[in-house]
């Protein structure tokens, strides 16, 4: 998988003091939250205008000009297989569910108050009819539509694919300080950001059966992930990274010693 430069939309005067990332759970948010708080110069702040990050956006909330808003994505193939791995946010019916199962259940999204079970939320609903999506797919593709709409809303926005981002933080970096003018600090790595203290290691997983990648393929909406810069056939292994990369290789290691010891 090649590197693709953001998409940038310039809708704002210069000088950005804050920013925001959107985008669906385990879509490499959170890694793209690390590397620019690590990395963007001084007074250049991350803030929440926006709301939640991985919802639908409320389109009353007007972007300032020093705003600037970068959303990311994940091919849909990995995407579906790290939800289904690790179903946050979301109800108590998607734990344990086989794959097969998880692509044919309708998306419901749930928190937890302070102190308090899960509940159902809201903010994973169609907006305007407030239906429930009939599968992951579905919701997708609405949430990819919805986001790809504010670039016709005015404001700074940058499009990541978090394959880009991880495949070369570095380039990615320089092309959103060229695009947006922001100030980098010398180059932080990133080597762990979900907060549990272990480093980034990519997991090599295999792929969907066929079965299963029909169901993908019928469930999702292909103009819609092709402008996005995704494709059936180029399903990344190691989420954007080249298997001759450190971290590819010390996953395949890994995978090889565990492998190993079982036998």
């Amino acid at each position: 998988m090649e590197w693709r430069s953001p998409r940038i939309f310039i809708g704002g005067s210069p000088g950005i003091s804050h920013y925001q990332v959107l985008g669906e759970r385990n879509s490499g948010t959170n890694f793209v939250s690390t590397l620019l708080r690590r990395n963007l110069g001084h007074g250049i702040v991350e803030e929440r205008p926006y709301g939640w990050k991985h919802g639908f956006i409320d389109r009353r909330v007007v972007a300032t000009p020093q705003l600037l808003t970068l959303v990311v994505y994940r091919h849909p193939v990995r995407w579906l297989q790290s939800v289904h791995s690790k179903p946050l946010e979301l109800t108590d019916n998607f734990d344990n569910l086989t794959f097969d199962e998880f692509l044919r259940t309708p998306w419901t999204g749930g928190f937890v108050r302070e102190g308090g079970p899960k509940e159902p939320s809201t903010a994973d609903l169609e907006p305007k009819t407030a239906r429930v999506f009939t599968s992951p797919m579905a919701v997708r593709t609405a949430k990819i539509s919805y986001l790809e709409e504010m670039a016709d809303m005015g404001g700074n926005i940058a499009y990541l694919r978090f394959e880009d981002v991880n495949r070369d933080p570095v380039r990615t970096l320089q092309a959103l300080s060229d695009a947006f003018a922001l100030a980098l600090n010398a180059y932080q790595s990133i080597d762990g950001f979900k907060g549990d203290g272990g480093k980034y290691l990519p997991k090599h997983v295999p792929l969907p059966s066929a079965q299963q990648l029909t169901k993908i393929f019928d469930g999702l909406d292909w103009a819609v992930e092709r402008s996005i810069g995704y494709d059936f056939d180029d399903v990344p292994t190691f989420d954007g990274l080249s298997p001759w990369d450190r971290r590819s290789l010390k996953s395949r290691w890994r995978e090889l010693w565990r492998s190993g010891s079982k036998a």
